[in-house]
């Protein structure tokens, strides 16, 4: 996808995105407040993917649009619920849609439905990440617990899960991504990286700059989403034939049992996703103070922690790994009374107990 086709995506999807708001009778812009304003120059260039914590709750009657009634309204430009993103990645492509779609030739490739809510503000999504990055939302529950009975729930156990079959990675079970959405991911990214200087090392997932939760979720392919997003020998490569994307499947299970259609403030106010308060973290400036290419030349093991850094998910060479360990060890923070501090100086190389916490990182996510 070169520039000129990004950029076609980029426009139409804008417009298909306030035709959906208008259909669905939802007000595309409100008047609260869930960004920093436009984004410095050169922005965004970094992207952050997310899964919503909510269900599908698919029915071909009562609920055609599965979640996207709930979505939209939460990661609007202005939303009062002090959220949002710039896209926001389905299950599928919703047949009530398919007309308001033909409208728009770019978007023939968009494997499931996307909505789209401009690329010029800085969202809060992701905390001090949010001034460089664009965010992802791609629809998933995320982690399901087992019951002893080998029965499933979501919402910390409140609501039965019914869907496709989860995956169990450690001790963990987590509801898998579909085909569509990977590959709309992939080709949302392409057009994002063609139109923006995204950098590499700063294509993560959420749990790369939050110490609180593993989001998208250990499941989620981020070395291949990054990889076949940005890397010119890769980016050209027809998206039916991607070689991850054939570990995903779309045998999606319609769920057509009435649930309780847990709205998404219950599920975002400490009940699901346990460190949203409401606030966004606060901008420090941690790039200010990372450590110089010497420094971190000097550091024992350095070798070692390049490995681990990758094993976790992040994009690690000789020219970003300043801003890697920086990434990092923004992510340790603690809490303190309402708020969140660092654990970690920013300034020096990686030392003891930087290496200590990420082993503990490591082992968190290994015995999920």
């Amino acid at each position: 996808m070169d520039y000129r086709q990004a950029q076609q995506v980029r426009e139409q999807l804008y417009l298909y995105t306030q035709d959906v708001y208008k259909h669905l009778g939802i007000k595309f812009e409100d008047t609260g407040k869930n960004n920093y304003g436009p984004y410095a120059e050169g922005g965004p260039n970094g992207a952050i993917m997310h899964y919503t914590a909510s269900n599908a709750s698919y029915h071909p009657k009562k609920r055609p649009y599965g979640r996207m009634p709930v979505l939209l309204p939460r990661f609007a430009r202005g939303s009062k619920q002090k959220v949002g993103v710039q896209f926001i990645i389905f299950d599928k492509l919703h047949d009530g849609l398919k007309e308001l779609r033909d409208r728009y030739p770019a978007l023939k490739d968009m494997a499931a439905d996307v909505i789209f809510t401009g690329d010029d503000l800085t969202f809060w999504h992701a905390g001090w990440a949010n001034k460089w990055s664009y965010g992802i939302e791609f629809r998933n529950i995320g982690q399901i617990q087992k019951d002893s009975r080998g029965n499933f729930f979501w919402h910390r156990g409140k609501i039965k899960y019914v869907g496709r079959e989860p995956i169990k990675i450690g001790k963990g079970y987590w509801e898998p991504y579909t085909r569509a959405q990977m590959a709309t991911g992939l080709w949302v990214n392409r057009a994002m990286c063609a139109c923006h200087g995204i950098l590499p090392h700063r294509f993560l997932g959420h749990t790369h700059v939050s110490n609180t939760r593993i989001d998208p979720g250990p499941h989620f392919p981020i070395h291949e989403m990054r990889a076949y997003s940005y890397d010119p020998n890769l980016v050209d490569i027809p998206l039916d034939m991607v070689p991850f994307l054939r570990e995903f499947d779309d045998d999606l299970e319609v769920d057509k049992r009435e649930d309780p259609l847990v709205s998404e403030e219950e599920l975002h106010l400490g009940m699901y996703r346990h460190d949203w308060d409401g606030v966004p973290d606060d901008w420090n400036g941690v790039f200010e103070d990372a450590p110089a290419s010497e420094e971190l030349g000097n550091t024992a093991n350095l070798q070692n922690y390049v490995q681990q850094l990758r094993s976790l998910g992040y994009h690690v060479d000789g020219e970003s790994l300043d801003d890697v360990v920086a990434i990092f060890r923004t992510r340790w923070k603690k809490r303190q009374g309402r708020r969140w501090v660092q654990m970690i100086p920013t300034k020096g190389g990686m030392d003891k107990e930087a290496l200590r916490l990420l082993t503990v990182m490591i082992r968190q996510w290994d015995n999920l």
